[in-house]
């Protein structure tokens, strides 16, 4: 058994030597896409405090998803959220199956992931494997957790699912200028579903994965109620 969990570490920081290398690139990619300067991403609409933007990378025709909202709790405590892989999943992701994944540590900023995904009626449901950096610090405030789909030969495709590419995944955040009991937070999000799926549903699931903000923030905002 031991030997087996060597291995599996092993073979996963394989992995995250190869990922390393590009996180300061793959992160500036994603603050660019986030600040919008070129346009490229446009306003689809507002909806529960999140704004909802959809655009494409130059080499895919898959949509880009990014959703900007103010989270009504501190750092500290998105942080805490954040850290908790479980709690995370179940609160911010509506599709994600609870209890069906896990989040195993690399090292001390990397973690091999997993988790399963319910599609709407006659859809096989999803699942996904990805290599996470963070969440962790840079400059001091600005936070984030970034992820990319990784493979692993002790986690195969699961029968009864379509292994599904995270090809671009991130979260950025950090106090509210105005108010620093207040987050603001940004994600972005391109998912390559693979197997059969119509465009609406891969556009409405992406869409709605913006909406995991208003979910981050309403948990938090209940949390901070009870306190």
């Amino acid at each position: 058994m031991a030997g087996d969990a060597h291995a599996e570490v092993s073979s996963a920081r394989m992995h995250v030597d190869g990922y390393a290398e590009g996180d300061d690139e793959r992160l500036r990619i994603i603050q660019e896409d986030m600040e919008n300067k070129d346009g490229r991403m446009k306003l689809l609409k507002v909806q529960d405090g999140v704004e909802i933007f959809s655009g494409h990378m130059k080499d895919s025709n898959l949509v880009l998803i990014m959703g900007k909202g103010t989270i009504e709790a501190p750092v500290g405590e998105v942080n805490e959220l954040f850290a908790d892989f479980e709690r995370l999943m179940q609160v911010s992701d509506a599709m994600y199956i609870h209890n069906s994944g896990f989040d195993k540590p690399i090292d001390s900023e990397h973690s091999l992931s997993y988790g399963r995904y319910r599609m709407p009626k006659l859809i096989a449901n999803r699942d996904f494997l990805w290599l996470s950096h963070g969440p962790i610090t840079r400059d001091g405030n600005i936070h984030f957790c970034i992820a990319r789909s990784t493979e692993h030969p002790h986690y195969p495709p699961v029968p009864g699912f379509v292994r599904g590419s995270l090809l671009i995944s991130g979260y950025v955040w950090k106090p509210n200028q105005e108010n620093p009991e207040h987050t603001d937070m940004c994600m972005l999000l391109q998912v390559d579903p693979k197997g059969w799926i119509p465009t609406f549903v891969v556009n409405m699931t992406a869409s709605d994965s913006a909406m995991n903000l208003a979910r981050i923030n309403k948990y938090l905002k209940a949390q901070r109620a009870k306190k």
